[in-house]
């Protein structure tokens, strides 16, 4: 498979390769190569539907973009719940819904967020969201389809929400960061 090459390439140590340059030597435009790399990271649920015919090409890049543990739901709402005798005649639902869904359900827009997206403190492990490839204002190659700057990988995003809360919370005890346990909870009670 060519795109089993392209990460070769890639990833290939000292390799002067990048997407861009894969996308001059085979004459493809660089989103068409990153698009398609990603659908490596696809679950085998997915994998195996794209596989089998039962989604497409583009269901299959707008699910691959997504964690492992969103991607299995975002295949059970690639259809509409109508089934035939069995799984090959399940009735496939327009991109534009799947898109939708991913939308409402799955990215967070980082313009409501209550952090700074430069702030490299706030989850250490992950970053700042400024130069992150899970944002979709940073990885425009891989989702120039978002009209909004958003957050791909919601459970970072509810961390760093989530730490600031707490660190407002502790402030008004006068809890010292010790006393605070880790990891944060996903949900506050005040």
């Amino acid at each position: 498979m060519a795109n089993d090459r392209f990460r070769a390439l890639l990833a290939k140590e000292g390799s002067k390769y990048t997407i861009e340059k894969i996308a001059a030597k085979t004459g493809k435009p660089a989103s068409f190569i990153a698009r398609r790399l990603k659908l490596l990271d696809l679950i085998q649920p997915a994998a195996d539907a794209l596989l089998a015919e039962q989604i497409g090409v583009e269901h299959a890049q707008l699910i691959a973009k997504l964690a492992p543990d969103v991607q299995e739901k975002a295949l059970a709402h690639c259809f509409d719940g109508y089934y035939g005798a069995n799984d090959r005649e399940r009735s496939l639902v327009p991109l534009s819904r799947l898109e939708a869904w991913i939308e409402q359900n799955v990215y967070l827009r980082l313009k409501s967020v209550p952090f700074s997206k430069d702030d490299e403190t706030l989850l250490p492990e992950a970053g700042s969201c400024a130069n992150c490839p899970k944002r979709t204002g940073f990885n425009s190659l891989l989702f120039s389809e978002v009209r909004e700057d958003c957050c791909t990988d919601a459970p970072a995003s509810t961390a760093s929400s989530t730490r600031i809360s707490l660190a407002v919370k502790r402030r008004c005890r006068g809890l010292s960061s010790s006393q605070m346990s880790l990891p944060f909870p996903t949900e506050l009670r005040f």
